[in-house]
């Protein structure tokens, strides 16, 4: 077994048997201790320490943990040596530096809880010089990796992109904690991250797309289809095989869909668009429609930024308004410049304005217009032709917030006209008259 180092990764069997002996207990006990509730319990990190216990025992030539410290207790010349061994051949098997550290600290607790003295001056520790490059995925390649995934980690692509959230925090949230109904509109779920289910330990919120909410929902029903019930405690997405999202299970079925994808150009050991890059897309499309602080406090960093953390503290319904001005960055399966999702766009954005008839016509006019310019102008010879104009139209005037940010369209047709410009409705006013902001 000697220098063996292929024991890296930790199976099921091999957890429940290093679980057992005292030596590895003392490790669960420190970080529940650390964590201070069951709940902020870190599976994650547990198992990581469990790496470096495998690989160390299976170097040693122990049969088990506990034989490793028996083998150390007392010897710290011996100890040295034996971590200088080891660190030594990671080098050799060519680990990634987050494996080496990761390994590295795992080792480190291991034999403090235990009380293992290592003279660390004459260790030498991994330099980690290499950078790993990646990048946010653009749209073409988040369409081509959905096409290759099964229907759950569609659903969970889509959550992870559209939210901003990590994926740790999805692998513990419950049914309950997404409202489908929160929007008006209809388009957008609001997203409670309870503290448990943070990094941070602190509870926030955040919203997901339509796109998202549609596959979602696909999800779950097709889980009910095969027999499940479905409460607000169940978990929110579920792996067709196994019983719950874990993080092990989400990453290797991402991994395998890059494959299929023909998606894996890796750097330093990695592929480039690795599982985080899904959140590095909700950041980047976010940028210049949102605020930092915005931004932050939707990716769950609520104490990043100095006194944000203290006294950032936006209205749910204007952080919902700012996150609907930027779903055209955050849509991935339809093309936003296509004519079809500008159409549906001006629809929805009419329809809280327009009584039915007139909304009714407009559908009507879109329906069969080759472009939305062509649909426009039709829809306001229509109304020219078939009602009264009550006042001459005038021409629009900026608003008086001094910034020139928001107009006010002085009829039906400059509000229409706007909104095919990009504008949105923010409020009608007296008079047929309708305050717009510039997007």
């Amino acid at each position: 077994m000697g220098a063996c180092m292929s024991h890296i990764y930790v199976t099921k069997k091999e957890t429940e048997f290093l679980s057992s002996f005292p030596s590895v207990q003392k490790i669960r006990s420190f970080l529940l201790r650390k964590a201070g509730k069951k709940e902020y319990f870190s599976e994650a990190t547990y198992q990581q320490y469990l790496r470096a216990v495998n690989s160390i025992t299976h170097f040693a030539n122990c049969q088990n943990p506990d034989q490793v410290i028996e083998k150390l207790r007392g010897n710290t010349e011996t100890a040295t040596k034996l971590v200088n061994g080891w660190i030594e051949t990671f080098t050799e098997k060519d680990f990634a530096p987050a494996t080496q550290s990761g390994l590295c600290t795992g080792l480190k607790r291991f034999f403090r809880v235990n009380d293992i003295d290592i003279n660390w001056k004459q260790i030498i520790l991994p330099k980690f010089r290499q950078i790993r490059h990646d990048k946010a995925p653009d749209k073409q390649e988040l369409r081509t990796i959905l096409m290759y995934a099964p229907l759950w980690l569609k659903a969970a692509v889509l959550v992870l992109a559209t939210s901003g959230m990590r994926v740790g925090s999805l692998c513990k949230l419950k049914v309950k904690n997404v409202n489908f109904e929160y929007d008006p509109q209809g388009q957008i779920a609001l997203v409670d991250i309870p503290p448990e289910a943070s990094k941070a330990r602190v509870g926030y919120y955040t919203f997901m797309g339509p796109e998202a909410v549609n596959s979602l929902k696909k999800h779950l029903a097709f889980r009910e289809a095969k027999g499940q019930k479905l409460t607000e405690d169940s978990p929110l997405i579920k792996p067709t095989k196994g019983k719950l999202l874990t993080y092990p299970s989400i990453l290797n079925s991402y991994n395998r869909t890059l494959k299929r994808a023909s998606l894996v150009k890796k750097d330093q050991g990695g592929f480039i668009l690795h599982l985080h890059t899904l959140r590095k897309f909700f950041r980047s499309n976010l940028e210049a429609i949102l605020t930092k602080s915005q931004i932050e406090r939707l990716m769950g960093h609520v104490n990043t930024e100095y006194l944000d953390g203290s006294y950032f503290r936006p209205v749910e319904k204007e952080m919902l308004e700012n996150y609907r001005r930027a779903l055209p960055n955050l849509t991935i399966l339809q093309d936003v410049q296509s004519e079809d999702y500008q159409k549906k766009q001006l629809l929805m954005q009419a329809s809280l304005v327009l009584s039915e008839d007139k909304l009714a016509r407009l559908k009507e006019i879109l329906a069969r217009a080759k472009s939305v310019d062509d649909a426009v102008q039709e829809f306001r010879r229509f109304k020219e032709e078939h009602e009264e104009i009550q006042e001459p139209r005038k021409k629009t005037k900026t608003a008086h917030d001094g910034n020139g940010k928001y107009l006010v369209a002085h009829n039906e047709d400059e509000m229409i006209d706007k909104l095919h410009e990009g504008f949105k409705l923010v409020q009608s006013l007296n008079h047929d008259k309708y305050l717009m902001e510039i997007q």
